[in-house]
């Protein structure tokens, strides 16, 4: 994969924290970092917001955020962290699964992470009376729809559905180019890790 840089910025990426578990590497932000990235060491947090933490503390380089994400912004205005890069790279689709494996089956509860809750309105087979829960990513999504029982549904990636190998029931958005922030911690003006090409607001 070679993202489409929106950076004059070359610096090689040797570590980077974004969100998920490396060791299933089914989040889209996981997805992204490893194969934009094959070569770095890559660390899984809990949520981006910890991951920009890691960048503050020194303890990896590069945080990745997608800019789907709702709470972007927060991370924009940091004073402890400076725009590094920006690129695109596609994600996977995004889709609906539930328990039954049964498209019409009702729903208690439907589990999802915050980037995708503009799709819910498409989720099938819910009522008045569902839950739409958030949650910190796509795959803990799956797995609190499964823990939840047979009335409960998801909102997650194909490569979460595939990876547990179970099929989803209707695809809510087609696979499409997603922009990628990067982040590091904010040196001094024009010092290390200055972005020559995004530079400060």
């Amino acid at each position: 994969m070679d993202p489409s840089y929106y950076t004059e910025n070359t610096e090689e990426v040797s570590t980077i924290a974004t969100l998920g578990d490396v060791a299933t590497s089914i989040t889209c932000s996981q997805v992204i970092a490893k194969e934009a990235f094959p070569n770095a060491l890559r660390i899984g947090t809990d949520s981006f917001e910890s991951a920009a933490q890691m960048v503050k503390d020194g303890v990896v380089r590069f945080v990745l955020v997608p800019g789907a994400y709702p709470k972007v912004g927060p991370l924009l205005m940091d004073e402890d962290l400076m725009l590094e890069r920006v690129f695109k790279a596609k994600i996977p689709e995004l889709a609906f699964g539930n328990v039954l494996n049964d498209i019409t089956a009702p729903l208690e509860a439907v589990y999802h992470h915050a980037a995708v809750t503009s799709l819910l309105p498409k989720v099938p087979g819910y009522t008045c009376g569902t839950l739409f829960i958030p949650v910190s990513s796509n795959e803990v999504a799956y797995q609190a729809m499964v823990t939840h029982g047979e009335r409960a549904g998801c909102v997650s990636n194909q490569v979460v559905f595939d990876h547990f190998k179970r099929p989803s029931l209707l695809t809510l958005r087609t696979a499409r180019d997603m922009a990628w922030l990067m982040f590091v911690a904010r040196a001094t003006p024009m010092g290390p890790g200055h972005a020559s090409t995004i530079g400060e607001v």
